[in-house]
């Protein structure tokens, strides 16, 4: 530098060579209370008016030493951030800064900052954001529960899927006549009782068309629903806009924690562990479980987030756990749980469960 003025950790103190004045060996360098000192006997003091200890956010300790400027240089290459250190309570701290400040006479003071591990970690985090779901037309809330019936693998569930497979052939196939087929034999069943009619109708490949007075079964709503679908989609709304709620808490812990790798339903507020706190999702203070920040979802859209589907209905909200996301913050390890919640009927309750994978043939659902 100009002028070759010290830098780092060297000093305009006169010695090896260096710019400044050097004080004579053996000088009194500082009064004390106990009399006047030398370099060679400055012990290591913690001064009066430390530590200065703050429990906000997190517990925080700052502590401020007092000894001579070449025992600061040797210990601040010894305490950098992230040491560790236990006090004689057993509370373990890990150091966030370490900075010495040089005196006169030759002493220096070093304040170490440190922050509790083991008691007082940052406050939980949560938020909940919208999400555009992008289901198809099928799913929406409005056609699900046609076609589920009265359950899941229950009879007419498994009598409606042929419903649903006229559907799709009728996406995927651009003849107009086999299209219109389709439409004939919905409309034609609409009327038929359940349960009345082939499984899966008869295509006959020499004329190109279903015999005549072909039916298919499932219930008369599911077959109303299809008749729908098919005017929507004639009007280009395959994927309605359906809104879902993407869920995170995160909380911090001192040593990395388990991994949740997520992919099945769970309720965050009845289900997960760690469960997520009331205070997040209650309207009451005092938290109250009972009173949710989604009961007022059914009287607002009652397609999409009732039980019964009407504004009188209860909340209906299906979540699926995602998996957990870890990163290091300072001297923490920041876990964040994720839920996606959405109308019922978003998540296959096989493909997303945290159940044991089938072991026989008859684990596994099949077709009417």
């Amino acid at each position: 530098m100009a002028g070759e003025l010290p830098v780092g950790f060297d000093r305009a103190d006169g010695l090896s060579g260096r710019i400044g004045t050097a004080t004579p060996s053996g000088s009194i360098l500082f009064q004390t209370t106990i009399g006047a000192m030398t370099i060679d006997d400055v012990t290591i003091e913690e001064l009066p008016d430390s530590p200065d200890i703050e429990r906000a956010e997190q517990a925080t300790i700052s502590k401020t030493y007092r000894m001579s400027w070449a025992e600061c240089l040797n210990r601040i290459a010894f305490i950098g951030r992230g040491t560790y250190a236990e006090d004689s309570f057993g509370n373990g701290y890990l150091v966030l800064s370490c900075s010495i400040k040089h005196e006169p006479g030759g002493t220096g003071l070093m304040t170490i900052v440190m922050e509790a591990k083991t008691f007082d970690s940052p406050p939980d985090e949560f938020s909940i954001v919208p999400v555009e779901l992008g289901v198809n037309i099928i799913k929406h809330p409005r056609y699900f529960y046609a076609f589920l019936g009265t359950g899941y693998g229950s009879t007419e569930e498994l009598q409606n899927q042929m419903v649903i497979r006229l559907l799709q052939d009728y996406f995927e196939n651009t003849n107009a006549n086999y299209r219109n087929a389709i439409i004939t034999m919905l409309t034609d069943s609409a009327g038929v009782p359940t349960g009345v009619g082939d499984q899966p109708p008869h295509w006959n490949s020499d004329t190109g068309a279903y015999d005549d007075g072909s039916l298919v079964s499932g219930t008369a709503i599911a077959k109303a629903a299809a008749i729908e679908i098919i005017q929507k989609w004639w009007r280009g709304e395959e994927t309605p806009y359906v809104v879902g709620y993407e869920m995170t808490f995160s909380q911090y812990y001192f040593v990395s924690p388990f991994l949740n790798p997520g992919g099945y339903i769970e309720d965050p507020m009845t289900e997960s562990y760690p469960q997520l706190p009331e205070y997040f999702y209650s309207r009451d203070f005092p938290p109250n479980a009972a009173n949710t920040i989604f009961d007022y979802m059914p009287a607002i859209n009652p397609q999409c987030y009732s039980d019964d589907g009407t504004s009188l209905g209860s909340v209906n909200i299906s979540w699926l756990r995602k998996a957990d996301q870890v990163e290091y913050q300072r001297t923490w390890f920041k876990k964040t749980m994720t839920w996606l919640g959405s109308p019922v009927g978003q998540w296959d309750i096989d493909l997303y469960t945290n159940g044991p994978r089938p072991s026989a043939a008859g684990d596994y659902r099949t077709t009417s």
